[in-house]
């Protein structure tokens, strides 16, 4: 428990109070007042006068989502962060003493009793938060005057504001105002006769050889904790005429930069400085603005910004794992994760399988995870000695490398299907045709006597293996049998053998000549009922074709969109892999056909804005086919699910929903921009193509969006 600190008197503190604005809440039995404000404060206690004995069970709620935040810590992808709209109120725990009407509330060390996410500032006496209010069991308290304290204290400081530093012949006109602080004066400096000044908020100056400007006498703030935002700013709305005509020079400063010295903008010809500094025009020197910087500074390159740009830990993800690279056929809704390391897992949630298709995924909980091992004893790279590659820097053929027992091993990977064509596009093509992952693994051995190379395979969850032939099946998970054997791989070499046939993990054994290499293909069905005739062409499947099939289509598809090249190679194998990557994240919707173009390939479904900023993409790179075929799902789901907000009239004209179906629904989030962004689109798309074919076909759909749109603004037209 941290000890409470001893208090100054309350005047020593900046009261945040005036800095917020007062809001009304609806409660059970009444309406509460409270204080908000645009930045989070770390307010520890408040000060209440009531207008009449203050109720004896009054409390003080402050309004919660994400505070405490976590420590900071890499890698992340997104910093929490709480807003005025989202979360609840919570009850503060603190202390109260009264005398007559007035009563200081003064908060406890934090716990988990009171604030769930307290473990990650135990004992906290203060509570950040952007909203304070005040309610007890009959309603809300009346309240003639409330303070508002954080650990800021506030003190005396003068500035010295100079207006119209190196031009002449200039008239400024303006008023001055403090934020997180108090102008307790203001006089003029410099001022001469023509000029005039009535109070802060109305003053008139000519620029001339002579220094001018405005003394400001101020209640400022001094931070605290590390990190607040009670920082005192100061404006200063001006106006400024020249023979040119009038311009705003308006600008504010932070009084907190004082403390590094006097601030200098010279766009504005002004120049802030502590008025305790002597005032000459000749004792600093203007510095190169950073426009002028620019051409002194080296050409930036890759190799550059790399070095400057924290490394990505590719065996750590924020939530846990490591990265994987997603792997499918284009537009597919079974998509493998390849792992760093080599393993290769599939989540039923994040492949977005729905309906008949998640029935087909049999096993124990969402994810199911091949651990592919080397070695006499199995090495799952979990040391991170390993290596990754794409091929040609930008197909969807990926190779991993690792040293091993004194084999050198390569683990070449991508997706195919079964049977049938690989276009979506193609009428042969079924969204029902398995899906497989291809992995050769390659061990090299460098020395003058033959090795054996060794593979293991188990899953996890665990599962009980067993081997037939070149087939592995599971037979049973962690609770009992299954009704059948399930296949989960089929092995392939031409010479290696089973060491260990059954059992949570099976071991396989192959030959590798000295000096010389030798393979095995594995071959990992994405569904669990490939059986009879499909587990017979899952063992005929050739890998080398496939691939030769595979690189050809990928090769067409990224060529067909690249529409220009930079000298730095790595930003044209980020154009070319991010075209490949749109299509594998894209899921064809088994049920509709419709195509569903989410933000990434796994753990997301489809935000309708964040899907045009790739149809956009693609429409700009020439790709006005494949972007119309992805318009269609907005224009076809137009309406299937609303957003919450206060818009009046049928749904049905919003451009939000991804939902084929109750079960078929691949709608994100409660995006209330997704409406304006997809019409922006429909409108780019046909800016690109003037396909009015296409656009007679949208147009019905578009002018619905937008009476829509006209009907929301009738609402607030008053």
């Amino acid at each position: 428990m941290i000890a409470a600190p001893s208090r100054a008197p309350a005047a020593e503190y900046l009261d945040l109070a005036p800095f917020g604005r007062m809001t009304t809440f609806v409660i059970a039995d009444g309406r509460a007042d409270a204080v908000e404000w645009d930045d989070e404060r770390d307010v520890r206690e408040v000060r209440v006068r009531y207008r009449s004995a203050p109720p004896p069970d009054a409390k003080v709620e402050y309004w919660f989502r994400n505070w405490p935040y976590p420590p900071p810590r890499m890698p992340t992808m997104e910093d929490p962060v709480d807003d005025l709209w989202q979360g609840k109120w919570l009850v503060a725990e603190s202390s109260r003493q009264c005398s007559g009407s007035q009563c200081v509330y003064t908060f406890q060390p934090l716990t988990e009793g009171e604030n769930s996410l307290a473990k990650n500032l135990p004992g906290s006496r203060y509570r950040r938060t952007l909203k304070i209010r005040l309610i007890s069991n009959a309603g809300a308290p009346s309240v003639s005057s409330l303070q508002i304290f954080s650990e800021t204290t506030q003190a005396p400081l003068s500035v010295r504001v100079e207006l119209g530093r190196g031009e002449k012949d200039t008239v400024w006109t303006g008023s001055v105002e403090v934020f997180n602080g108090f102008l307790r004066s203001a006089q003029p400096w410099g001022f001469r006769p023509g000029d005039t000044f009535e109070s802060p908020s109305g003053w008139r100056l000519r620029t001339g050889s002579q220094l001018k400007g405005l003394i400001l006498d101020l209640t400022a703030a001094d931070p605290a904790p590390a990190g607040s935002q009670d920082v005192t700013i100061v404006t200063v709305k001006a106006t400024a005429a020249t023979t040119k005509g009038d311009s705003s020079r308006t600008f504010s400063f932070s009084v907190a930069d004082l403390k590094r010295g006097p601030i200098d903008i010279p766009a504005f010809h002004a120049y802030v400085t502590d008025a305790r500094t002597p005032a000459n025009v000749h004792t600093v020197a203007r510095q190169q603005r950073i426009r002028q910087l620019i051409p002194l500074e080296p050409e930036q390159t890759y190799e550059r910004a790399s070095r400057e740009i924290p490394a990505l830990d590719a065996w750590h993800r924020e939530n846990g794992g490591r990265v994987y690279l997603p792997l499918a056929a284009d537009s597919s809704w079974q998509k493998f994760a390849f792992e760093y390391g080599g393993n290769v897992f599939i989540s039923k949630h994040g492949t977005k399988a729905k309906g008949k298709e998640l029935a087909r995924l049999q096993w124990e909980g969402d994810r199911i995870l091949w651990k592919i091992g080397t070695g006499e004893t199995p090495y799952y790279r979990d040391d991170r000695h390993c290596s990754v590659s794409t091929l040609d820097s930008y197909l969807p053929v990926v190779t991993q490398h690792w040293e091993n027992e004194g084999l050198s091993y390569a683990e070449e990977a991508f997706a195919t299907l079964l049977d049938g064509p690989l276009s979506p596009e193609d009428a042969g093509r079924s969204e029902e045709t398995p899906a497989v992952l291809l992995i050769r693994l390659t061990a090299e051995n460098p020395m003058r006597s033959e090795r054996r190379a060794h593979l293991w395979l188990s899953l996890d969850p665990g599962e009980q293996l067993s081997t037939a032939h070149n087939r592995v099946e599971s037979v049973g998970d962690a609770r009992g049998n299954y009704e059948k054997p399930r296949l989960r791989a089929v092995v392939s070499s031409a010479d290696g053998h089973w060491l260990k046939e059954r059992g949570e993990a099976v071991h396989f054994s192959f030959p590798v000549p000295p000096g010389g290499t030798n393979t095995l293909v594995l071959k990992l069905p994405f569904v669990s009922d490939v059986e009879g005739q499909g587990a017979a062409e899952l063992e005929r499947l050739d890998y080398d074709s496939q691939r030769s099939r595979m690189i050809t289509y990928w090769t067409a598809i990224v060529q067909a969109a690249v529409r220009f090249t930079v000298p730095e190679p790595k930003f044209n194998d980020l154009l070319r892999s991010l075209i490949a990557h749109i299509h594998i994240s894209t899921t064809k919707d088994p049920k509709s056909g419709l195509y569903m173009v989410p933000a990434a390939s796994y753990f997301y479904d489809l935000f309708a804005n964040e899907a045009c900023f790739q149809i956009l993409l693609l429409d700009t790179l020439g790709a006005s086919k494949t972007a119309m075929e992805y318009l269609e799902t907005l224009l076809e789901l137009q309406g299937s699910r609303n957003f919450p907000g206060l818009q009046r009239g049928p749904p049905d004209a919003i451009f939000h929903g991804a939902k084929v179906d109750d079960v078929y629904d691949y709608t994100a989030h409660n995006y209330g921009l997704d409406h304006g962004t997809v019409l922006w689109t429909l409108a780019e798309h046909y800016l690109y193509t003037r396909d009015r074919d296409w656009f007679d076909h949208a147009w019905p759909h578009m002018k619905k969006a937008v009476d829509w749109i006209a009907e929301q603004r009738r609402t607030t037209e008053k």
